[in-house]
């Protein structure tokens, strides 16, 4: 897949790592279209060593809201998601863990 990033051009991404975490924080921003989330323990080995999850900023708004509403549903109740990320790749803008698939 690939992600078009401001900072950083066309950056190719896999989807190559899947974990079960508690979500402790989703944050969005009015400015841009970055939704990042944290997670109560990153798990290991991931080769980006910041403490941010995020969306593809390429995704279509329908898609985003799907996410964001698990996101948010996931951090609510308390409750473990699975999440589908890249393990190996660098950070996204220099900021996040580029992530495929939450749920």
């Amino acid at each position: 897949m690939m992600a078009l990033l401001p900072h950083s051009g066309l950056v190719a991404q896999t989807y190559n790592g899947n974990a079960v975490v508690k979500i402790t924080g989703v944050f969005t921003y009015t400015t841009s279209n970055y939704v990042l989330f944290t997670v109560e323990e990153k798990p290991a080995g991931i080769a980006c060593e910041k403490a941010y999850f995020g969306l593809p900023l390429n995704m279509t708004d329908a898609a985003r809201q799907i996410v964001v509403a698990r996101l948010l549903l996931a951090y609510s109740l308390k409750e473990p998601v699975n999440i589908g990320f890249d393990a190996t790749g660098p950070c996204i803008a220099d900021e996040f863990i580029w992530v495929a698939r939450v749920g």
